[in-house]
């Protein structure tokens, strides 16, 4: 996921109106290992407006790069009542780019007269998505 990134998780409430809705992050699947983002509102609702229907934003920063990180949203309607869903969704933070591979083979900036070449390097390494290969 990338910082902007909007989420679609409706809420309704067709009897009594909804007061309240809620995100909170965990790192483990439900509602274990560490707390990474406590209840927050999502958006500031009329009391008994029947439901919410806008995409959302989760507050990035707080998210691990990590850890899976487990959405779980909750909704409380005016009578004061929460119904909560554990675990919506997932989201896999990935911003730190694959380490730069060190060439080993041919020495850098050795000139040859051959027509075939052959390269070494040092493997490049990310810890979220991997890497799908290189680019000479």
């Amino acid at each position: 996921a990338a910082a902007g990134t909007v989420y679609n998780v409706d809420f309704l409430d067709s009897l009594s109106g909804l007061t309240t809705v809620q995100y909170k992050v965990m790192s483990g699947a439900g509602q274990t290992g560490t707390l990474l983002k406590d209840w927050t509102d999502i958006a500031a609702l009329t009391p008994g407006q029947a439901s919410y229907d806008a995409d959302w934003a989760l507050y990035f920063a707080a998210l691990s790069e990590a850890f899976t990180n487990y959405v779980s949203v909750r909704a409380y309607d005016i009578l004061g009542q929460a119904a909560s869903l554990n675990d919506a969704f997932t989201v896999l933070k990935d911003t730190t780019p694959p380490s730069a591979p060190a060439l080993s083979s041919p020495v850098d900036n050795a000139l040859y007269s051959v027509s075939a070449v052959s390269f070494d390097w040092t493997d490049s390494s990310d810890l979220r998505s991997g890497t799908s290969g290189y680019a000479l």
